[in-house]
């Protein structure tokens, strides 16, 4: 299944979805995402934050522009996530220094270098954006929760893609997780818990203690959508791991929460049982938590099952061609943003 052949129909297919299932619970995380424009419009933004309200709920996620931040945008909230969207400049001293845990992907917004103020210093090396294209990963630190529970090398991007990297010193405590495959000496996956050192010098400027939870994950400005099911769960356990929550994350490919993903029946069942339908727990299928049983379960599912030896040759997959007509409603939603996109193809 290739929904990436059409990046215009994707988009308005995940905000749909995050719009339209995507709910609200009061006792879950709260996020700030910060990006270029006045809506999460610039880049891939959108989907962004279309899944940040799938993965925490539509309620717990707030947006906003990079140009309206201070330092006390992120109060209250349990994560901030910065795009690389950000003028880099509008986000430099502002949270540096914030109790919040921080994903980021913003490169200009990432390092100590000499001459540099107001970063976050999670390594003290240069960053790469447009120079470091990759496509795979190799995990180091499995057992970390930033790991999602995938280990060896791993396929992020399904083609090579630009991505934000670190290079040079790390702090002492700071845990390397993932290095790009091609060039080990570029961090792709790292991060760092509240109250250990990091690479700066001490100064507000430039912190050398983090103040809260900080992870660098390796996207850029529109390849979110280039995401692989294992990049995607990548992605998760960062945006949990900085907002705390509780638990590790869960095990990429496992529906019925024994630790081991892509088994067959016991993963398969639950989403050929609910293909379609609203949902609201991980075990009814729901692998990428959007409230909803659809491809993009199947696909997480499926990845996990052809990881560990599986074969579809004798699986019964008929329910997959067998796709109602969307709602209504769902349709309304979805219908200015389609008829923008134009006469595309999607191919499964």
């Amino acid at each position: 299944m290739n929904l990436r052949n059409d990046r215009c129909w994707l988009k308005c297919l995940l905000c749909g979805f995050s719009l339209w299932f995507g709910t609200q619970d009061a006792g879950a995380a709260t996020v700030l995402f910060v990006g270029a424009g006045a809506s999460a419009s610039a880049g891939d933004d959108g989907a962004v934050f279309g899944h940040l309200q799938a993965l925490f709920g539509a309620g717990n996620a707030t947006y906003l522009q990079d140009a309206a931040s201070t330092s006390a945008s992120a109060d209250g909230f349990d994560a901030l996530v910065i795009s690389s969207t950000v003028n880099s400049g509008n986000v430099r001293g502002k949270f540096q220094n914030s109790t919040v845990g921080i994903l980021n992907w913003e490169p200009a917004f990432m390092d100590c270098r000499a001459g540099t103020a107001g970063q976050l210093c999670l390594s003290s090396g240069g960053s790469a954006e447009a120079g470091a294209l990759i496509s795979e990963i190799t995990i180091v630190d499995p057992a970390h929760p930033l790991a999602a529970g995938l280990t060896g090398t791993v396929e992020v991007f399904s083609s090579p893609q630009r991505s934000t990297t670190g290079a040079g010193d790390l702090g002492a405590a700071e845990q390397l997780v993932a290095e790009s495959t091609l060039n080990p000496e570029r961090y792709a996956i790292w991060g760092i818990d509240v109250g250990e050192p990091l690479a700066g010098d001490g100064t507000p400027e430039r912190p050398d203690i983090a103040a809260g939870r900080r992870v660098s994950f390796p996207l850029f400005d529109d390849t979110f959508l280039d995401l692989t099911p294992q990049g995607v769960a990548l992605f998760d356990a960062a945006a949990q791991w900085a907002a705390n929550v509780l638990g590790p994350p869960p095990v990429f490919g496992d529906t019925d929460g024994d630790g081991i993903g892509g088994e067959f029946p016991d993963d398969f069942e639950p989403i050929r049982a609910n293909f379609r339908k609203s949902v609201t727990m991980r075990s009814e299928g729901d692998l990428v938590r959007n409230n909803f049983v659809d491809f993009a379960d199947f696909r997480e599912w499926k990845a996990a099952f052809l990881n560990g030896g599986g074969s579809l040759a004798d699986l019964e997959l008929g329910f997959l061609s067998n796709v109602p007509e969307p709602s209504t409603g769902l349709l309304i939603l979805l219908a200015s943003g389609i008829l923008m996109c134009g006469r595309r193809q999607v191919q499964f």
